[in-house]
């Protein structure tokens, strides 16, 4: 067990806030501390300096992996790391709401760009992350929704991409 993070509605602080984004909006809360508690044993889980892959999962719609994989992105990003937030969520991609695109500037086919969209070579992995907003997070949509998305989460374009991005 690497962490429990309690319900927002048990803590006073995270109540009023973006669950997405309570690490930021309200850094001194109960719900907070859990997720720097959660990055401190996910450091102290493997060889120190080592770069980590992480996927975040449950076993229903709804449940909060968005939610969990933004706010342990925002620890890991606020004690000088680097991330990259891969939406590989192709039921319900979430990640484009927290993190909204700024359109200024940026033609409207680069919008989609995703995931997908690499692992189904119609462009490279540079041209599909954006920035968050947030020095040191990048953000990679989920892009189209594919006709056969397992088959592209588990092919080599898809460990060819972390490793590569691993090295970033």
């Amino acid at each position: 067990l690497l962490g429990v993070i309690p319900k927002a509605s048990e803590d006073r602080q995270a109540r009023r806030v973006d669950l997405g984004h309570v690490v930021r909006q309200a850094p001194y809360s109960v719900v907070s501390e859990s997720y720097r508690r959660c990055r401190t044993n996910l450091k102290l889980s493997g060889p120190a300096g080592a770069s980590m892959t992480l996927l975040v999962t449950s076993g229903m719609s709804g449940d909060g992996k968005t939610s969990v994989a933004s706010n342990l992105a925002a620890t890991f990003v606020a004690s000088d790391k680097k991330v990259l937030l891969i939406d590989a969520n192709f039921r319900k991609p979430n990640l484009h709401t927290l993190f909204p695109q700024d359109q200024v500037g940026d033609s409207a086919e680069q919008f989609d760009f995703g995931l997908s969209s690499v692992l189904t070579h119609q462009c490279s992995s540079g041209e599909a992350v954006r920035s968050s907003g947030i020095e040191g997070l990048g953000i990679i949509d989920c892009g189209p929704a594919p006709a056969n998305p397992a088959e592209l989460l588990g092919s080599a374009r898809m460990e060819s991409l972390l490793a590569e991005q691993r090295k970033n």
